[in-house]
């Protein structure tokens, strides 16, 4: 997660929230064109307020490090880094 007008930040917005015990997916669709990704977030740091902030709906600005990145091909379902 990151601040609004982090570098590299994205905005997207929360379709689905699943609690799956040690992790909390969160299926979201970025707000630039309708990008889907899955942000997995470790629940053992999570604060009660960062959970109730993460509701269906819900802006959430996300951004990671570029080396645990993955990224396919949608035609051809290739890793496109390799």
């Amino acid at each position: 997660m990151a601040e609004a007008g982090a570098a590299n930040a994205i905005a997207t917005t929360i379709r689905v929230n699943e609690m799956m015990g040690s992790e909390l997916h969160l299926h979201v669709e970025a707000e630039n064109g309708g990008d889907k990704l899955i942000v997995r977030i470790p629940t053992v740091t999570l604060e009660d307020e960062q959970r109730k902030a993460m509701a269906f709906g819900s802006t959430l600005h996300v951004t990671c490090e570029s080396k645990v990145m993955h990224f396919f091909d949608p035609d051809t379902e290739q890793n496109l880094l390799l």
